[in-house]
C-alpha cells in the first residue's frame, strides 16, 4: 500500500474518494472564467491541464497563467507554481 499524499487540508490515498476537477481553457481568460463555477462546487482537487493552454510552450505566459490561476482559486487548493517547470520537462 503506497503512503497517502497531503494536498493542503486534502489526502489522497485516504478516506472517500476525492472529486477532481479539470481546467482545461486555452486563453487565460478561458481558464480563469472555469474558476467562479469551479468555487461554487468546491471539489476536492482542481488539476490545471497545461496542455491545452495555447502558450504552453511561453515559459512566461505560462508563469503569469499559473500565478493569476493561483490567485483565483485561493486556499481552495494547494497549487505551488513552479517557473521553471516548463525548462524542467525540456531539459
Amino acid at each position: 500500500m503506497q503512503p497517502a499524499i497531503k494536498l493542503r487540508n486534502i489526502e489522497l490515498g485516504s478516506g472517500r474518494p476525492k472529486l477532481a476537477v479539470p481546467i482545461t481553457g486555452t486563453t487565460i481568460n478561458d481558464i480563469l472564467a472555469a474558476t467562479t463555477p469551479i468555487l461554487a462546487a468546491q471539489p476536492d482537487v482542481v488539476e490545471w491541464r497545461i496542455d491545452f493552454f495555447k502558450d504552453v510552450t511561453n515559459p512566461e505566459q505560462l508563469k503569469s497563467a499559473g500565478q493569476q490561476l493561483r490567485q483565483a482559486l485561493g486556499d481552495m487548493v494547494d497549487c505551488k507554481f513552479n517557473p521553471n517547470f516548463w525548462t524542467n520537462l525540456s531539459a
